[in-house]
């Protein structure tokens, strides 16, 4: 899923619903191991935009790698090696959330069928030397508001 969002770092991000949720944040590249862990791999200036304009969303998916554009620019990138939980065909829609009054626009949708590419696999030497292993949040919170703290003695 890539989102049309008023907030830079959402905009252009890959969600995956019922999948992970918020994978790859504007501005980030992301690889996830087999193993479903999700390792940083490179960032950079978040895109930013006026939602309030036209633009162009651009999504390439191919095998297990995920590519989301705006204007022409990469937002987030995803290279997703768990194949137990990654999905290699998906959906096209246009979604809304219920709650405040909007509306999206679009013109000019176009689908472009890719030749068929088998998912590469995983080499953990290939992983930049500055990658980060990204940790869920330990919370109490599941939308992760801060961290867990003991409560304090008396």
């Amino acid at each position: 899923q890539c989102d049309i969002h008023s907030a830079a770092p959402n905009n252009g991000m890959v969600y995956g619903e019922k999948w992970g949720g918020i994978l790859v944040q504007n501005g980030q590249s992301m690889v996830i191991d087999p193993e479903g862990k999700k390792w940083l791999v490179g960032e950079h200036e978040p895109v930013k935009v006026d939602v309030s304009q036209w633009n162009e969303y651009t999504i390439i998916a191919r095998g297990n790698h995920l590519v989301h554009k705006i204007n022409g620019k990469i937002t987030s990138e995803l290279t997703d090696y768990d194949d137990k939980k990654r999905a290699l065909s998906g959906l096209l829609a246009i979604q809304l959330h219920r709650g405040n009054p909007n509306s999206v626009h679009i013109k000019d949708l176009r689908l472009k069928v890719l030749d068929v590419t088998e998912p590469s696999t995983f080499d953990p030497a290939k992983l930049p030397a500055g990658a980060v292993k990204i940790e869920k949040p330990r919370t109490k919170s599941p939308q992760g508001t801060g961290p867990v703290v003991p409560p304090t003695k008396k």
